[in-house]
């Protein structure tokens, strides 16, 4: 949340959710990153008592194909409505 209480010796669960909105066009990564704080507020004088950053990091990653073989894979011409001999072409992961 961006904002609420946590009482003493309790926990708090923060969700970060990166590239959201799928904007992200290239592979992207950041090491150690402090854009998260966390301010320690005191509640009787609302004063800030401290602020923590908070380092993260983020990894983006596409996923890669590769089809073998690169070219020629060519199934010939297929009438409509038949069925054709199986014909096979690897596709891998990389």
């Amino acid at each position: 949340p961006e904002q609420g209480t946590v009482e003493p010796n309790k926990e708090a669960t923060i969700q970060v959710v990166f590239n959201k909105a799928k904007e992200l066009q290239r592979e992207l990564s950041i090491s150690s990153a402090p854009d998260i704080t966390l301010a320690i507020i005191e509640p009787l004088t609302s004063n800030k008592e401290d602020i923590v950053p908070i380092r993260v990091s983020v990894r983006a990653v596409f996923s890669k194909y590769a089809i073998t073989p690169a070219r020629g894979v060519n199934f010939g011409p297929q009438a409509y409505n038949t069925t054709s001999k199986p014909r096979t072409f690897e596709l891998v992961n990389t």
